[in-house]
């Protein structure tokens, strides 16, 4: 008696869908550049960010957030038999890739309000880093090898889909 009772609760509540797996930036700002869009662009502008990663066992894309007119991208690559993992930040300013910072050691965490990048507790810069500065220092990481910004600054036709 209890499990009908039950079952006939259940069948009556109204089914609540998830959120469509749209772009993510949809959900946070207006006219931000989506994981997928990076994705799109990097392929078309043959970026060395991605050469050779057909053969690897994860490429992945994430949205850190907008500030102003800039959106933060990371991307993941896993490689190799050891499954080694590589991190690189992409800035975009509207649909301009900005620049890279490649192989880097650990990805943010998001953007604080100012625009400073912040990263996780223990990943300690050596320099505070804006997304809305005019000019990118190297991204030196504490006990890691300093990487330098890579400038691009190629228009990307990022479409609505």
């Amino acid at each position: 008696m209890c499990w009908r009772v039950f079952l006939s609760f259940v069948l009556l509540v109204p089914v609540t869908y998830a959120l469509e797996p749209q772009d993510a930036a949809s959900y946070f700002a207006i006219e931000a550049v989506t994981p997928q869009q990076a994705e799109l662009c990097l392929e078309s502008m043959r970026s060395p960010l991605i050469h050779n990663s057909e053969g690897d066992h994860v490429n992945s894309y994430y949205y850190f957030g907008v500030h102003n007119d800039r959106t933060l991208i990371g991307l993941e690559r896993v490689k190799g038999a050891d499954y080694s993992q590589y991190f690189s930040l992409l800035v975009f300013d509207q649909t301009t890739l900005l620049g890279y910072y490649r192989n880097i050691a650990s990805l943010p965490l998001f953007i604080e309000p100012d625009g400073q990048l912040s990263f996780p507790r223990g990943v300690e810069l050596a320099d505070t880093i804006y997304i809305d500065q005019d000019e990118f220092p190297a991204l030196c990481l504490a006990g890691q090898p300093c990487v330098d910004w890579v400038s691009v600054g190629t228009r990307c036709e990022l479409s609505a889909d």
